[in-house]
């Protein structure tokens, strides 16, 4: 090379239109695919949520020797995405009554175990019939009334495919199905 030539090292303004183009076009074929993985694991999550009361509420119960009760926060029967709250029912009424000002609970005073806040994203949970206010767990682990119910969770669009159906068998324990719910 001689003195007075440079040597120019980069990319031409048509090569990074190129790749500018080629990774457009990739990341147009990858995001369905990532917006469904999203709302998989938004349903997942609240499936596992509901889940988890559930199971708190059965141990809460055989361990304080008291019914434990899921109430929704809702006015509708059938309809949970408003949320739900876990407590103790001393008087096995299915209704939250709180005795006291105090935040620790009392001796035979309704506990609050748990809170659960409305569904994001537009999600529904909807129940199959029996559990349309609210259930609860005996001392003894069992539902207070031993019937078999189910929950499905559903995403805005009524795509059964990712829907999750959550199913109380007359023992209480709960499991999940996916793809098998009708959605509202």
């Amino acid at each position: 090379m001689s003195k007075n030539q440079i040597r120019t090292v980069g990319f031409t303004l048509i090569e990074l239109m190129v790749t500018l183009a080629v990774a457009a076009i990739l990341a147009a074929i990858a995001a369905p695919g990532f917006m469904a993985m999203i709302r998989d694991n938004r349903i997942s999550t609240q499936a596992n949520n509901l889940i988890g009361s559930i199971q708190l509420a059965r141990s809460e119960a055989a361990k304080r020797g008291v019914q434990v009760t899921i109430r929704h926060n809702g006015s509708t029967a059938n309809k949970w995405d408003d949320g739900w709250i876990v407590f103790t029912d001393w008087d096995g009424d299915g209704v939250y009554d709180d005795n006291s000002s105090a935040p620790e609970c009392g001796v035979e005073e309704d506990c609050l175990l748990r809170t659960q806040s409305a569904l994001p994203n537009n999600l529904t949970l909807r129940t199959a019939s029996n559990f349309s206010q609210w259930f609860a767990y005996n001392p003894s682990g069992y539902p207070v009334d031993l019937v078999t119910d189910s929950f499905s969770l559903c995403a805005p669009n009524g795509d059964t495919s990712n829907a999750r159906k959550i199913v109380l068998n007359n023992t209480g324990r709960p499991s999940t199905e996916k793809g098998t719910s009708s959605c509202p």
